[in-house]
């Protein structure tokens, strides 16, 4: 209930608050898929790709939270507010 009045009332720090969590956990996950290549003996090379990416890509959105936030609401001004005019 408290995150649904946020969101209404806030919804550029909670967008925000969602990249960073989303990056945070794609970080995360790209570096256990880059231990888990180390500690396999097999080494799956998809495990190594898969890791790589998600270091990539966890990075760039916790450096670019507040660019994704402003690309967002510049959609919304242009195509108009998602959900109707309040």
């Amino acid at each position: 209930m408290l995150f649904g009045l946020l969101t209404f009332f806030l919804p550029g720090i909670t967008l925000v608050t969602l990249v960073l969590l989303f990056g945070a956990y794609t970080l995360v996950d790209g570096i256990f898929n880059l231990i888990a290549f180390l500690r396999v003996t097999s080494h799956q090379w998809t495990l190594l790709i898969e890791g790589l990416i998600g270091i990539h890509r966890g990075s760039a959105y916790l450096c670019l939270a507040g660019h994704h936030r402003d690309r967002l609401t510049v959609r919304d001004r242009v195509l108009g507010d998602p959900c109707g005019d309040l």
